[in-house]
Formats: C-alpha cells, structure tokens, sequence
C-alpha cells in the first residue's frame, strides 16, 4: 500500500504538523482512525523527533502500534508493519515534497 501526503513543498513543518502528519500515516498504514492510536507521545519523544526532522541530516525510525516507522531527512516517511513481507508489501509511504 503506498499513500502520499499533502504538504509544504520546500518548507520544514513546525513539531505540532509533523506530529499530525505522522500520525496520520500511521493510522492510514494501519487502516485505523489517527484518534483510536495510543498517544505518540507515550512512545516518542516528538519535540526532539521534529527536531531531527527540521534538521534535514538525520534518518530516524522506530516501532510503533506494530509497525516499524522510518522518517528520512527529506521528511519522507514510511510506515511498515514489523515482520512483513517483501519490499512493497503492505508498506505506506508519504513524500514531504508532495504537492
């Protein structure tokens, strides 16, 4: 499964609308409403992980609710549950540049 997000073109979003955005991609990889996930924030702590995100350098992944989620230095994220199957098997994925 793969899904593209709309967002900024060019420009790092603040914490709040990447800890949305992200929470969204989970919850559409899981097919699952984003309200019915445990807080991301129990997890992850999301003022250091906007951080590294605002910061363009850093790749950084994590489990999550079953899945293993990958966020590039693009802002790309990926989200694939843990112990699938072949490269595009039921992996989501989002391109920050998308218009």
């Amino acid at each position: 499964m793969t899904a593209a997000a709309s967002g900024p073109s060019n420009e790092r979003e603040d914490g709040e609308e990447f800890a949305v955005r992200l929470v969204r991609e989970i919850a559409r990889a899981l097919d699952r409403d984003p309200l019915d996930l445990p807080p991301l924030a129990r997890e992850v702590d999301l003022e250091a992980l906007s951080s590294l995100v605002r910061d363009g350098r850093t790749a950084v992944s994590f489990e999550y609710e079953g899945c293993e989620v990958e966020i590039e230095p693009s802002g790309d994220v990926s989200v694939a549950p843990l112990g699938g199957g072949g490269a595009d098997d039921g992996v989501a994925r989002s391109d920050a540049d998308a218009a």
